[in-house]
């Protein structure tokens, strides 16, 4: 379930941080406690850390975040250099963390358990309800047909290790947008995703009549299971 877009990265030289609120009401629509845990008093917990539950705090700003269904999982956006072995620079790149092992994995990587980390910015997580897919916004050419350096949309799978372009034509092999999307958000069982694009600038209304955006929603190609 993805939360409010906060705005663009934070201000230089300003970290800001993950803290989840659980309220103890077996559900809060924010967060839950560890799930391993009963529901008892309201909780805060630093979650922009280094890997392990008591891992030192992200060293980075974060920015924009999605928290999975039961509050287990969270995926954010983070400039920091200690949240995986797999980054080493301040490029904003996309991580998820497992709040009841303390593991860290990035997300915003090419296909492959190792694929190449994206080599651009990537913002917006947007967090399957079982926390397995999330789908996000990247500048960084993480598929072969990707090219251009616009903001695309694609979708990793954390169990498959997968990263799949979305903002593209109708088809597996579909034509890549043109101009890209924002805005990505994906289904709470990780199929459908949807996002906004702008038409070509070819096929595009007069000024006049001109819409701000169009949305567009991709169907992955059919589950192995």
């Amino acid at each position: 379930m993805r939360r409010p877009r906060p705005g663009r990265r934070p201000a230089a030289g300003r970290h800001a941080l993950i803290v989840v609120l659980a309220l103890g009401l077996g559900f809060s629509g924010i967060a839950l406690p560890d799930p391993a845990q009963a529901v008892g008093a309201p909780t805060t917990s630093l979650e922009s850390r280094a890997p392990g539950l008591a891992g030192a705090k992200a060293n980075g700003s974060t920015g924009t975040t999605s928290i999975s269904a039961d509050g287990r999982f969270i995926a954010f956006q983070s400039t920091a250099t200690n949240l995986s072995p797999a980054d080493g620079d301040t490029t904003p790149d996309i991580f998820l963390r497992d709040r009841r092992t303390g593991v860290n994995t990035l997300v915003s990587r090419a296909t492959g358990a190792t694929g190449a980390k994206g080599n651009d910015t990537s913002d917006e997580p947007a967090i399957s309800a079982d926390g397995r897919w999330v789908a996000f916004r990247s500048r960084a050419m993480l598929d072969p047909v990707d090219t251009d350096g616009n903001a695309d949309i694609y979708v990793r799978d954390l169990v498959a290790n997968t990263t799949t372009l979305a903002s593209r034509a109708t088809g597996a092999a579909g034509v890549k947008s043109d101009f890209g999307g924002d805005d990505p958000a994906i289904s709470g069982d990780g199929r459908m995703v949807s996002f906004v694009s702008r038409p070509p600038t070819s096929t595009r209304p007069t000024p006049s009549r001109a819409p701000t955006s169009t949305s567009a929603t991709w169907w992955p190609t059919p589950r192995p299971w």
